[in-house]
């Protein structure tokens, strides 16, 4: 392993020696077997540049440790399979943010340990493991990433044009993911309160909110959305995964997501049996809770009557005393009356409460929240 003592930049070429410390590496048949860079715990932060230039060449290892910063640029030239570049393991032991950039050579394997990384990738990475920081990973252009383990920390994943990710993890913290053109097949979002966004031609996904929380995260909560903000078309948004999502380029498989946003078309969401949060952008909406658990005090962001939204209550069985399903009655902001299937609502701090009785103990039975106070009509509900 070269020590160094000071800032470096070195460029890689496939033919031309370079020193490191006090160590020489040469090259044989256009192939470096080990770049290993040290940087003292004790000393000073140092900065670590290195370009990648020519084509037909490769390594098997650049590794770097210890209190030093990366900064790897690619300008390579080759773009076929015989004259690219290829690295088989890139491997970040530092203590200091990394900024890799790889648009066109290939890498094996690039995995980092505990410092926040950037990474770019443009051409092909098999698989990108980061441990702890908050690391920011990007595929662009017609770029690909077989697999990636994000870790823990506040990590950010964004694919743009028709780059694509095979399968990614993103681990414990508050992590967004954002879809372009290309997709991905699998997206696991880990714990604690996440957000993946899907572009409007995005390809279709299995997308997983994850579960749980990280319980020594000061605040941590397991509340992840699902975001189709981007969507010019209507979209069905199920929470209870009984039906997947139809995008304009594929079908989007979705399960434990807690919220959903959706875009500028005539929307419908389904609450499940957790708490939700649901924001519809414009367009009429229409938010379904077919029973008194799917109703369990969640939240409208954006409840429009200007738009035409409407709250579809009437797959819930209004009347639990009496067989068969039974509509509500709608009653305005009147009190209950200790009559079952009375549907009120009544205004509290800037917010309006819906509540729904149904066994007729004149005791709210579910709530549905509206963040803004609105006069409600009966024409507001499918009863």
């Amino acid at each position: 392993m070269s020590t160094i003592t000071s800032n470096i930049s070195r460029t890689l070429n496939g033919s031309t020696a370079f020193t490191v410390g006090s160590d020489t590496y040469t090259w044989s048949g256009r192939w470096l077997d080990m770049l290993s860079i040290w940087a003292p715990t004790d000393a000073p932060l140092r900065t670590v540049n290195l370009t990648l230039s020519s084509k037909s060449w490769g390594a098997d290892v650049l590794r770097f440790a210890g209190n030093a910063s990366v900064n790897i640029t690619d300008a390579t030239t080759g773009v076929g399979d015989s004259d690219r570049v290829y690295i088989s393991h890139i491997a970040l032991g530092t203590s200091a943010t990394s900024t890799i950039v790889l648009k066109n050579a290939e890498v094996e394997t690039l995995v980092g340990s505990g410092a926040s990384q950037k990474v770019t990738i443009g051409y092909w990475a098999s698989y990108i493991g980061l441990n702890r920081g908050d690391d920011t990973v990007t595929v662009v252009g017609n770029g690909e990433v077989g697999s990636m383990d994000l870790g823990r920390g506040n990590d950010r994943l964004t694919t743009t044009e028709n780059a694509w990710v095979g399968s990614a993890y993103t681990g414990r913290g508050n992590d967004v993911v954002s879809l372009g053109a290309g997709g991905a097949h699998f997206i696991h979002m880990g714990q604690d309160a996440d957000i993946i966004k899907i572009s409007a031609n995005s390809q279709g996904a299995v997308l997983h909110g994850g579960n749980g929380i990280s319980d020594d995260l000061p605040g941590a909560k397991d509340s992840d959305t699902v975001d189709f903000s981007a969507f010019t078309i209507g979209v069905t948004i199920d929470l209870n995964g009984r039906r997947t999502v139809e995008g304009t380029h594929g079908e989007f498989v979705i399960s434990n997501f807690e919220n959903a946003t959706g875009g500028k078309g005539k929307d419908t969401f389904i609450a499940n049996d957790v708490a939700n949060i649901f924001k519809g952008g414009t367009a009429a909406d229409t938010f379904v809770f077919d029973t008194k658990t799917a109703a369990h005090g969640d939240k409208i962001l954006d409840f429009s009557q200007t738009e035409k939204d409407r709250i579809d209550v009437s797959g819930m069985d209004a009347n639990s005393l009496v067989s068969g399903e039974q509509a509500f009655t709608f009653i305005g902001t009147a009190a209950f009356s200790d009559k079952a299937g009375q549907l009120r609502y009544q205004l509290s701090s800037g917010d309006t409460i819906i509540q729904g009785d149904i066994n007729g103990d004149g005791v709210r039975d579910f709530s549905i929240i509206l963040d803004a106070s609105v006069a409600l009509k009966v024409g507001d509900f499918i009863l």
